[in-house]
């Protein structure tokens, strides 16, 4: 198994939690029955140490072996998918710039997937993400759960809540002992509670940011609910961006560069 933390920079619960899961390691606390663990505190050091999302360009978006790597992000991404060849699962953990509770981002829809997402106690999943980036081509997304299910990985992706969250690096620490817990590599006792059922948002629209004037209508919270009708920006054009139908606000970020992911949309499956 291995763990990824930070690779976005500015996303800090990840290098907490697996540091405070290494120092039970280390103290016998927990103790590994099989198998081995892969910890990467901090994915991405550079941007970490400058707590930028990223150096050169979005870890999470170019994360595919390079013959010849250009940039910063896309060597390390060479040595990260190293990281993925050698193991069976994949656990990477981020934060997000807006409030909202934790959820997981479940892309590819395999038994082994669903069963490791219900092991981590989190009842919310987000799919469609690999389905929106391949109809809308205007951006590219190659991501670390995208890998890691090109090559037959059981993997997943948390979001365990805003970046300055004080609790979301417990959120990622208990997210890690319980699918430890499930693969049966440290000890069972207390035994988690799976999640009975997980309530899914499939991804539908993907908004970018198309000039610095671009604005909300106010500040929105990840996985907040719009209604139909609701004003959600505005262009700098002046154009509104409204609502057509019932929806769930994604990742809204309040300060994306321009021509990048602004926010997205989904609704939730029934």
């Amino acid at each position: 198994m291995v763990v990824f933390g930070a690779i976005h920079g500015n996303e800090v619960c990840g290098p907490k939690a697996i540091g405070s899961i290494i120092k039970k390691f280390n103290t016998q606390k927990l103790i590994l029955l099989k198998g081995r663990v892969i910890f990467v505190p901090i994915s991405n050091p550079l941007a970490f140490s400058k707590n930028k999302r990223y150096i050169h360009e979005d870890l999470n978006r170019v994360f595919t072996k390079n013959r010849q790597p250009k940039t910063y992000e896309q060597k390390l991404a060479n040595v990260l998918c190293d990281l993925i060849n050698r193991s069976d699962v994949l656990l990477d953990l981020h934060s997000s710039g807006a409030k909202g509770p934790p959820a997981l981002f479940l892309d590819f829809l395999t038994k082994a997937n669903m069963n490791l997402a219900k092991s981590t106690g989190i009842n919310l999943a987000i799919v469609g993400w690999p389905k929106l980036y391949k109809n809308d081509k205007r951006l590219i997304s190659e991501d670390t759960t995208n890998y890691a299910h090109s090559k037959n990985k059981d993997c997943i992706l948390v979001e365990c809540g805003q970046h300055k969250d004080p609790n979301a690096p417990n959120v990622a620490a208990k997210v890690i002992s319980r699918i430890l817990q499930y693969y049966g590599m440290i000890s069972k006792k207390p035994i988690f509670a799976k999640s009975k059922k997980l309530e899914m948002i499939e991804m539908t629209d993907l908004f970018i940011k198309e000039n610095e004037n671009d604005s909300f209508s106010r500040q929105w919270k990840h996985l907040e609910i719009i209604k139909r009708g609701d004003v959600i920006g505005k262009r700098q054009s002046g154009k509104l961006i409204i609502a057509k139908d019932n929806c769930v606000m994604i990742l809204p970020k309040y300060n994306p560069l321009v021509g990048k992911e602004w926010f997205y949309l989904g609704v939730q499956k029934r």
